[in-house]
């Protein structure tokens, strides 16, 4: 695995000093752990409770294979009760494909995920990624079902 900025902090004069060794204050004791598993073998367990962790330190510290490795993990445990973190967690890399992944998945689900507290919670922190949900939800209607935005206004609007 290439890292630049673990490269550059082994090279670093502060490195070969004495000590000998850097600091990753951002990472628990297991989470390290994990990342140097994974460096030492490529692989990702699959029931790893790290992945979050993995994924944004592969961001953090520039290692794209891990970045698509817990990129592929998220996307593949997703569910109703994580979705909405995985959607929050891809925009800190600025990971398109999760992003996208994530935002579809709430769109396909809309109805059990809308009217949860933890949605309200989430769109009132995140009123951009709410408005990349509404939008995506106004285009599946749209291209599904033939609406026109006067036919959508229409269904919505309320009868006298």
């Amino acid at each position: 695995m290439k890292s630049k900025v673990f490269g550059y902090m082994l090279d670093s004069d502060e490195c070969k000093t004495s000590e000998k060794s850097i600091t990753i204050p951002d990472m628990s004791y297991e989470e390290l752990k994990a990342l140097l598993e994974f460096f030492y073998s490529g692989i990702l367990s699959p029931t790893s409770k790290h992945t979050r962790a993995l994924y944004l330190a592969a961001d953090k510290y520039e290692i794209p294979y891990l970045q698509e490795v817990c990129r592929d993990h998220l996307i593949s445990s997703t569910t109703l009760s994580n979705v909405l973190d995985i959607l929050e967690m891809s925009t800190i890399p600025s990971d398109n494909r999760l992003k996208n992944w994530a935002t579809i998945f709430i769109v396909i689900h809309m109805q059990e995920i809308v009217y949860t507290s933890k949605y309200k919670l989430f769109v009132h922190q995140n009123p951009d990624l709410g408005l990349d949900i509404t939008q995506l939800f106004v285009d599946a209607l749209k291209s599904e079902f033939g609406y026109t935005d006067q036919q959508l206004r229409s269904a919505i609007q309320p009868k006298p």
